[in-house]
């Protein structure tokens, strides 16, 4: 999304910035926020980014692809229910996160970003999160998590293990069982060799937090503000002792073959257009609103606008019907100005996730104000 101000971004040895057209689809991205439409089904969320991706797909193949999702990540037995909102709940929250990686899984990428796929979740729930993205690692995808605080369990869910200290410094790279016993060894502490426990064998991953962020002691034994080891000195402990080691490859190989295409201009306003429909047929509270809102106002105006000559209404002499006319345009303008605004605002989480497929913005503008 942002341009580089220096280096290069590699996969399989081409280049993201020059081969941009060669990536389409290649990379998956699943924000923290669940950007979900929240007034649709889980199967109907699903559906249409999938007719988002694929051009070439038939309606059969869709459903299909959209089903075999569901299933892989055990959703299809509330495939019908409505996703809701944070207050009216259809579907718990981590049904909520499998539906947000589903919408990205879908479109099998070949490398997937994950930004704090358990926050907010239960333990069992971020148990069972954290074991869909593994299975994604099992059918060949690399999956790059941005995670805190993680369990012992999930900690033992990874392969790779990549701290980065504040200002940016990469610290570690490697096992995450052998992070603990290198960051004990490079802080002198006592046991070195013990990354987990003997008997049960868990892993406190906070202790990595400890030791790199362990303070001073001044000489009333209180903790300063001041950290015993900078991220810069961690960094050079790096540069010197973990990444010589390190077998970075970059030679060239061919890139997974994607099924992604966008559609047309046409298309994507048609399925723009069929979405907010279904969207707002759903929601009977704005139905009612609006429906009401439009004919409340002619009244409104009808009444202030009538002019009544002696004792008798008649139409023809009204002198208020031109004004009421063009105060009628004016009115139906601005209602349909409004809701089409109120729309497009609701809409800008889902649109910040669309973005990063390069969707046509007329599209869905056009849509919109239909």
């Amino acid at each position: 999304n942002l341009k580089l101000q220096g280096g290069q971004i590699l996969v399989n040895g081409y280049d993201l910035e020059k081969d941009e057209e060669k990536m389409q689809g290649l990379i998956g991205f699943v924000p923290q926020d669940d950007l979900l439409i929240e007034e649709l089904t889980v199967f109907q969320n699903l559906y249409y980014n999938a007719r988002l991706c694929f051009r070439d797909f038939s309606k059969k193949k869709l459903i299909r692809s959209v089903m075999r999702v569901l299933m892989d990540i055990g959703l299809i037995g509330i495939r019908n229910l409505t996703v809701g909102d944070p207050i009216n709940k259809y579907i718990s929250g981590g049904q909520r996160k499998r539906l947000n990686i589903a919408l990205e899984l879908i479109r099998e990428p070949s490398v997937l970003f994950a930004d704090e796929p358990t926050s907010g979740l239960s333990s069992m729930d971020s148990e069972m999160v954290m074991l869909l993205l593994k299975e994604q690692t099992l059918k060949g995808r690399l999956v790059i998590v941005n995670i805190h605080q993680p369990s012992s369990d999930i900690y033992k869910l990874f392969d790779k293990l990549l701290i980065m200290d504040k200002g940016g410094y990469p610290i570690y790279y490697g096992n995450p069982i052998e992070a603990l016993n290198w960051f004990k060894s490079a802080s002198n502490h006592v046991n070195p060799d013990e990354s987990e426990c003997q008997t049960c064998g868990y892993v406190n991953p906070e202790q990595l937090l400890q030791i790199t962020e362990a303070k001073i002691v001044n000489e009333y034994g209180r903790f300063t503000g001041n950290r015993k080891t900078t991220p810069k000195e961690w960094y050079t402990l790096f540069r010197q002792q973990l990444q010589p080691k390190l077998q970075l490859k970059e030679e060239q190989r061919d890139i997974p073959k994607s099924y992604f295409k966008i559609p047309g201009i046409l298309k994507q306003f048609g399925i723009f257009s069929i979405r907010n429909l279904k969207t707002k047929i759903t929601n009977r509270q704005y139905m009612f609103i609006n429906l009401l809102e439009a004919p409340f106002l002619a009244a409104l105006l009808a009444y202030l606008t009538r002019y009544k000559f002696g004792d008798a209404y008649v139409f023809s002499d009204n002198r208020n019907l031109v004004p009421y006319l063009f105060m009628s345009v004016v009115v139906s303008l601005f209602l349909g100005m409004m809701v089409s605004a109120e729309e497009i605002i609701k809409d800008r989480r889902i649109l910040k996730r669309e973005a990063f497929l390069h969707l046509s913005r007329f599209s869905y503008l056009n849509s919109k104000i239909l």
